[in-house]
């Protein structure tokens, strides 16, 4: 598979490629896959616990993909998402680690509504990596950065989704908020004991990579 790749807030494309998320999965899945790391434009301050990882200069930059409560902002990091899937595309899966994580389900619930002129779903599958929330897209057309409401009898994304999230992190629930978008028949959860990273242990990542697959093959026999 192909799969696109969105860093989380505060970091860059040096240190996704790294040993960061959602690098550290990509290494983990192996190299019969193809992956696409993309960068955020806008400059912002390191997240917690990565300056000590940075060097001197251009490396040192950190970006993100938006403000997080601009809702203009939000809408032009999906407009340049979507720009950016159609002229690189396609790819088969999404794996989005925090803020990357939002921007990806918000623009797959955009595109689910018509927003965007895509005859197919933009994945086939998506791995979500620490996530934060999705944002509502039609409050954000109205100018309002809020936050998309779960209806669990309408789940607003229908493909193929694994969830990995961490029982410390302070953005859970965040995380959880979008399993609730998420069709129940074809998302898988793995909640480990960490906080906002994926595993890193032996048996961790054993069990993040049998939740990924697992998904994989959904998403394989979907199509």
């Amino acid at each position: 598979m192909r799969f696109l790749c969105l860093h989380g807030m505060g970091t860059n494309e040096r240190m996704q490629i790294a040993e960061n998320p959602p690098a550290s999965l990509c290494h983990a899945l192996g190299d019969h896959h193809e992956y696409d790391f993309v960068e955020g434009n806008i400059p912002c301050s390191p997240a917690p616990g990565i300056a000590q990882f940075l060097t001197v200069g251009e490396e040192a930059e950190t970006f993100c993909f938006y403000e997080p409560n601009s809702a203009n902002s939000i809408l032009t990091a999906l407009a340049d998402l979507a720009w950016y899937i159609a002229s690189e595309g396609p790819y088969q899966g999404v794996i989005g680690f925090s803020q990357g994580a939002a921007l990806a389900a918000t623009l797959m619930i955009k595109q689910g509504r018509n927003d965007y002129s895509t005859v197919h779903p933009l994945f086939q599958c998506a791995i979500f990596l620490c996530a934060g929330a999705p944002y509502d897209p039609v409050a954000l057309d109205q100018g309002k950065a809020v936050l998309l409401e779960a209806k669990p009898d309408a789940p607003s994304i229908r493909v193929a989704t694994a969830h990995v999230v961490g029982e410390k992190d302070d953005a859970l629930a965040a995380s959880l908020a979008l399993v609730e978008q998420c069709d129940p028949r074809n998302h898988r959860v793995y909640m480990h004991a960490g906080g906002h990273d994926v595993p890193r242990d032996v048996q961790g990542v054993r069990r993040m990579i049998s939740v990924v697959e697992e998904v994989l093959h959904l998403a394989s026999h979907a199509q």
